[in-house]
């Protein structure tokens, strides 16, 4: 069935597995994916458990490849990378200019405390400050970079994907034009009628297997 199913999506190049939990989505079906497809791969996900795992995953399968990292405070965007929808919204918005004004005011207030108080709580506020300007100023350069990145991503892989259809989905997909894109759930379908969103975002089912057909199969 593991088989069966990468040989489904791959020759669909698009579209929804739907496979219970246990299946092996990620150790499998997605090392499966990347090695036939042989591109530039994001693994995403909506919770940083399941990239952490995906990691692990690939960097066992794929000996030798640097895996890259989006979120959580990492961003290392490698030919195999995985990423949490997070990571990448957050890179992708940058500190506007009024959040920038008022962190450098902060900063201006604080050394002036400093240069008339000369005490070790204030210069923590004076490098806190920038530290702080620091980290939104590595943010807006960022963004750059991260476009021009995901333009670069030939596919895409989206696990536990009944979680598309927020803003923060539809704003990845609006900058990432990538040709092959996959969602591997087990649970393609919602009360909201979302389904049709993911159906949009990387096309309709190409293989469907249930925990009890497997359970049946032992």
């Amino acid at each position: 069935d593991q088989v069966d199913s990468v040989s489904a999506l791959h020759q669909a190049k698009t579209g929804i597995g739907k496979l219970p939990t246990g299946f092996g989505k990620t150790s499998y079906v997605s090392v499966a994916l990347i090695e036939k497809m042989g591109v530039k791969t994001m693994f995403l996900a909506n919770q940083r458990i399941l990239i952490n795992d995906a990691k692990d995953d690939f960097q066992e399968a794929f000996e030798g490849e640097e895996i890259g990292v989006i979120g959580d405070g990492e961003y290392n965007p490698q030919n195999i990378t995985v990423a949490s929808i997070q990571g990448v919204i957050a890179a992708l918005n940058p500190p506007t200019k009024k959040e920038m004004e008022t962190a450098e005011k902060e900063l201006r207030m604080h050394e002036l405390r400093f240069s008339y108080e000369d005490s070790p709580n204030n210069k923590g506020n004076v490098t806190r400050a920038r530290n702080k300007i620091k980290q939104m100023q590595e943010r807006i350069d960022k963004q750059d970079d991260i476009i021009e990145y995901l333009k670069t991503v030939d596919m895409f892989i989206i696990d536990e994907g009944q979680v598309i259809g927020t803003s923060m989905w539809n704003k990845f997909f609006d900058v990432c034009p990538a040709p092959y894109r996959y969602t591997l759930t087990a649970t393609d379908t919602r009360t909201d009628g979302g389904k049709i969103e993911i159906v949009a975002a990387t096309g309709p089912r190409r293989y469907v297997s249930t925990a009890s057909e497997q359970i049946e199969k032992d």
